[in-house]
C-alpha cells in the first residue's frame, strides 16, 4: 500500500473524529457541520478513487478552504 493512500485514509479518519467531537456541542452553526460533512464526503470519495489525482487534490483544496473559513 502506498504511503499517500495511508496518509489520505488517516486524514479522513481524523477529520471524521473531529467532526463528531465538534457536533456534540450545540453552539455551532449548521453551516459548520454541513461544510465539514461535505469535506468528509469528498474525502471518502477520494479514498474510493485514490488513483485519480484530481480527487486527492480536491480534498486537499477543500480541507484548506475549510480550515480558512473556520
Amino acid at each position: 500500500m502506498e504511503s499517500s493512500k495511508i496518509v489520505l485514509k488517516v486524514t479522513v479518519i481524523i477529520h471524521f473524529i473531529l467532526i463528531v467531537w465538534a457536533s456534540t456541542s450545540s453552539f455551532l452553526p449548521e453551516s459548520y457541520i454541513y461544510m465539514n460533512l461535505f469535506v468528509l464526503l469528498i474525502g471518502v470519495l477520494a479514498n474510493v478513487h485514490s488513483k485519480s489525482e484530481e480527487a486527492v487534490f480536491l480534498v486537499c483544496y477543500l480541507s484548506s478552504c475549510d480550515m480558512f473559513i473556520n
